[in-house]
C-alpha cells in the first residue's frame, strides 16, 4: 500500500486535501524460495520439479533449524545428505 503525501502549507483551494504524490516502499529483494522458484522457471523446467527443488530448499531449511543456506557451507550439505539418505521423503524415493 503506498503512503500518500500531502501538500503543506498551502492554502486550500476546496475542502479536499491536495495529492503531491505517492511515495512508494523501497523494493524488496525476492524471498529464498521465490528466487528458487524464478531459477527453476528460467531454465525451463517442469512445475513439478521447481515443485520438487522448493520442497528440498525448505526441507534443508528446516533441518539446520530455519539458518540461512548463505551462512552453512559444505559440511551442512553433507550432515543434511547423510540424514536423509534412506528416508522416505529424500531425493523422490
Amino acid at each position: 500500500m503506498a503512503a500518500v503525501v500531502l501538500a503543506a502549507n498551502c492554502p486550500p483551494a476546496s475542502s479536499a486535501p491536495r495529492i503531491l504524490r505517492e511515495a512508494m516502499p523501497p523494493p524488496r529483494q525476492p524471498r529464498l524460495l521465490d528466487s528458487v522458484r524464478h531459477t527453476v522457471r528460467a531454465r525451463h523446467h517442469s512445475r513439478r520439479t521447481e515443485k520438487a527443488f522448493v520442497a528440498w530448499t525448505r526441507r534443508y531449511i528446516l533441518f539446520h533449524g530455519k539458518r540461512h543456506p548463505s551462512g552453512m557451507g559444505a559440511a551442512e550439505l553433507t550432515q543434511y545428505v547423510t540424514f536423509g539418505r534412506g528416508r522416505s521423503w529424500a531425493f523422490g524415493r
